[in-house]
């Protein structure tokens, strides 16, 4: 039998609840701003480029906020390493 590390076992359902959460938060941010409502404020550069703007979806909310809690959890457990290079 193998011996799994009760951490890694809630970081592993963790990452797979974040997975559905933000699947669901991306569908769910594509039915409030659709195609169409993007193509209103589309702005067509040599018919190259479309650039377009409109409201920060939740989908994208949750992933910048997943980005620094990310890179706050990154830099507490690595910092001492960047104290070291002596800059």
């Amino acid at each position: 039998m193998i011996e799994i590390d009760p951490y890694w076992l809630y970081v592993t359902y963790f990452m797979i609840v974040s997975l559905g959460v933000i699947t669901y938060l991306m569908v769910r941010s594509s039915k409030q701003f659709p195609p169409e409502k993007v193509e209103e404020t589309a702005h067509d550069f040599a018919g190259v480029i479309k650039d377009s703007h409109g409201p920060i979806t939740t989908f994208l909310w949750a992933v910048y906020a997943g980005l620094i809690i990310w890179a706050a959890i990154y830099l507490i457990q690595h910092g001492h390493e960047f104290l070291q290079l002596g800059y």
